[in-house]
């Protein structure tokens, strides 16, 4: 019976070309949509590395009409550092508050911060913040081997910095990076001498982009108030004690905006903007889910109708198998086969193509089994699908008479 519907659709191949076609663009589209959708929901379920509950952001700015004035770079530098120094002990000491780290850029922020070095003529790119000693305790990271920095590297002729899992492996393979200095491209021969970036620890992990991005290689640099060659962080993390209520962000804002008057503050639950983070990442994708949708609307119409047509053309030689002893299931599951067939030499050829897509998406973002396991939940939609659109052909077929096929003689 295989080999017999394999000669009818050799035999027809002409006509089940533009099928084909029309069926491995298809499982192309539905590919694109099946491996956003496995790589987005898998990275919502790892680990991001630390806690978002009770800790609210808060953003600092200059006000409106306020300038640095004649003051050179360094004044004002020192300017800054002093002023966050201030607003962080005015939030330390409020009811309510737990702990309060300075960092330069928070978690789900719609800023971003990247570092490209060469390391054994690789280019490799990592994200980076700076923060001050108590970001570890405001969000509750994860150390997995080292420490994190402290005053431990008050004065040392380096940098103290903490580095992700992926960014250890990346940059020094399988050797311990504790103790060692992250490698530093350098800057034009003008410049001073930068400090060494010496990593104290390694933490789990530290995704700060949102939690449908993957995990990204990371670094988080020491800041110290007191050195001027650090500069001042622009955002305030804080820890409220567990069912502090929504509107202690007025008292923060407030208290902080009494404590240093020439900056501006905005304070938001860190959970909100992880929320409309993970918003501005899904909507993108939903948006092309649904026109990958309409255009499988389109095809399973066409194809319906392309497959309806042939069954209509071909009343003789269904009714001379009907005649032949035939039954009306035997017709009907024929019509399916001829069509699954062609199917699944379109998604042969369109899986041969789709699982070369690791090699060509850059920094590794998709691995070969996410392009697996996007191309065979395709093939599974692309056989529902074409066999949704030949049980009404193949239905029509079943209800053909024997006795059509004389009116040909």
């Amino acid at each position: 019976m295989t080999r017999h519907l394999f000669r009818l659709v050799w035999n027809r191949r002409r006509s089940h070309l533009l099928v084909g076609l029309e069926i491995l663009v298809s499982f192309l589209i539905v590919f694109v949509v099946a491996v956003l959708s496995v790589t987005t929901f898998g990275n919502a379920r790892q680990p991001v590395g630390f806690s978002v509950k009770d800790v609210t952001v808060v953003e600092a700015g200059l006000k409106k009409g306020m300038s640095g004035g004649d003051r050179s770079g360094e004044d004002q530098a020192g300017e800054d550092r002093e002023r966050m120094r201030r607003a962080l002990e005015a939030v330390r000491r409020l009811d309510g508050v737990e702990s309060a780290a300075g960092v330069y850029l928070a978690p789900y922020g719609s800023g971003n911060a990247r570092n490209a070095q060469e390391v054994s003529g690789r280019r490799i790119e990592y994200g980076y913040t700076e923060a001050t000693d108590e970001l570890l305790e405001v969000l509750k990271l994860q150390v997995v081997a080292g420490r994190w920095f402290s005053r431990e590297d008050d004065g040392r002729p380096y940098r103290a910095a903490v580095v992700t899992r992926e960014l250890a492996r990346e940059v020094f393979g399988g050797e311990d990076p504790v103790g060692k200095d992250l490698p530093d491209a350098g800057g034009p021969p003008e410049e001073p001498a930068r400090r060494a970036i010496r990593v104290v620890g390694v933490v789990a992990a530290y995704r700060e982009r949102n939690v449908y991005s993957a995990a990204e290689p990371f670094a988080i640099f020491r800041t110290d108030l007191s050195n001027p060659a650090d500069s001042a962080p622009s955002r305030i993390v804080v820890r409220l004690r567990p069912g502090t209520p929504r509107d202690f962000e007025e008292k923060l804002v407030t208290t902080l905006e009494a404590t240093v008057g020439e900056w501006s503050f905005t304070a938001e639950p860190l959970e909100v903007t992880r929320d409309s983070a993970a918003r501005r990442q899904l909507v993108p994708m939903l948006a092309g889910a649904l026109v990958g949708a309409f255009l499988m609307l389109l095809v399973a119409l066409g194809l319906t109708g392309v497959l309806w047509q042939n069954v209509t053309r071909r009343t003789r030689e269904i009714g001379l198998r009907r005649a032949t002893g035939a039954t009306a299931r035997h017709v009907a599951v024929q019509v399916v086969m001829e069509v699954w067939i062609v199917t699944a030499l379109a998604v042969l050829v369109g899986g041969a193509v789709a699982l070369q897509a690791p090699l060509f998406v850059p920094g590794g973002l998709l691995t070969a089994a996410d392009a697996l396991s996007g191309a065979a939940l395709a093939a599974l939609a692309l056989f529902a699908l074409t066999g949704l659109c030949a049980a009404y052909p193949g239905w029509l077929a079943a209800r053909v008479d024997p006795s059509e096929a004389l009116r040909y003689e």
